[in-house]
């Protein structure tokens, strides 16, 4: 085949991609597809430095009709504000990842869409009212949610945007693209193993009964016990958020040497929070936060429980 009818054939090919789907073919090869299964620990590396915002850029709009407005990381996702091309406009969070054997989902998902290399999405229309959840599930177990949110907008439309999100996001784990990675100072709270913080010998003393931990792909939370039942439980969580000065209406105390704010958030349960250094370039404007919360607290009181807890927490984190 001479050099103009490897263009034609060319042509040809890119014609039937639009129209049903090719592989480019020159001299009558065909280009090999990959099919071998693709883990989230391939795509991913360390899960602990994801930059969750790095899928996309701002004003991005490859996302079929999706824009990007507005973003903001955290250590374990990203808050993005987005609006599709009919002006609908909602918060999207993608992340954070978990591992499946976790899971506590009540039901089967909304829908079901199988990708290639063993990639899943699953649709859940009614975890929050308020709310959409896809999950991009990995061969290896391990599940991505993405979920859109916004009081005055229609389920259908959070569900497109949410899926259209998704669907951007398994594109871009399929194409082999380099992860973008935070990059966190020695004494950041985003080196820190947040399972390592206590033991859950700790834990039983601050809750008065056993609790397992659950430990999350990235490590910057902990889980002891359940959150879908009613017994206590505890949790431990790294973010990056707003100056505590935005709680200067609830209770202040020293705890294990570090200024905290305790917040009682309904009866049996309370909230002790710490701040430390900024987060700066990751997230310009925020600090780093430990939070420590316990809940179904019933044999004392929750904020002792909590207070107790986050004194051995404290005391294992990074200064400075």
């Amino acid at each position: 085949m001479g050099p103009l009818g490897r263009v034609r054939s060319f042509v040809a090919c890119l014609v039937a991609v639009v129209v049903a789907g090719c592989s480019p073919a020159f001299d009558g090869v065909r280009e090999p597809v990959d099919t071998t299964p693709l883990t989230a620990k391939q795509v991913f590396g360390d899960f602990s430095t994801i930059d969750y915002c790095g899928f996309f850029e701002l004003g991005h709009s490859g996302l079929d009709g999706v824009r990007v407005l507005d973003e903001r990381r955290d250590f374990d996702d990203c808050q993005l504000r987005v609006e599709n091309s009919a002006g609908v406009s909602a918060d999207v969070s993608i992340g954070e990842l978990a591992d499946e054997s976790d899971s506590v989902l009540p039901r089967e998902p909304d829908e079901t869409v199988n990708h290639s290399r063993g990639l899943r999405i699953d649709r859940y229309d009614d975890i929050d009212p308020a709310a959409c959840v896809h999950f991009l599930l990995f061969p290896d177990d391990i599940s991505l949610q993405i979920t859109a949110s916004e009081e005055a907008a229609a389920k259908e439309d959070l569900c497109s945007i949410t899926g259209v999100v998704a669907d951007g996001v398994r594109r871009w784990v399929e194409s082999g693209r380099p992860v973008t990675r935070m990059e966190f100072e020695p004494n950041s709270f985003g080196v820190v193993d947040a399972c390592t913080t206590a033991a859950e010998e700790d834990v039983a003393t601050a809750l008065g009964v056993a609790a397992e931990a659950r430990v999350p792909p990235s490590g910057h939370w902990c889980l002891w016990g359940r959150f879908d039942v009613q017994e206590p439980s505890a949790i431990v969580k790294f973010s990056l958020e707003d100056s505590l000065q935005e709680y200067a209406d609830d209770r202040s105390a020293v705890i294990g040497g570090r200024d905290s704010v305790l917040r009682v958030e309904e009866p049996g349960s309370c909230l002790v929070l710490t701040q430390h250094m900024s987060a700066g370039q990751i997230a310009p404007g925020t600090v780093e936060i430990a939070s420590v919360f316990v809940r179904e607290v019933a044999a004392q009181d929750a904020c002792s429980a909590a207070r107790k807890l986050a004194n051995v927490v404290w005391q294992s984190l990074p200064t400075g």
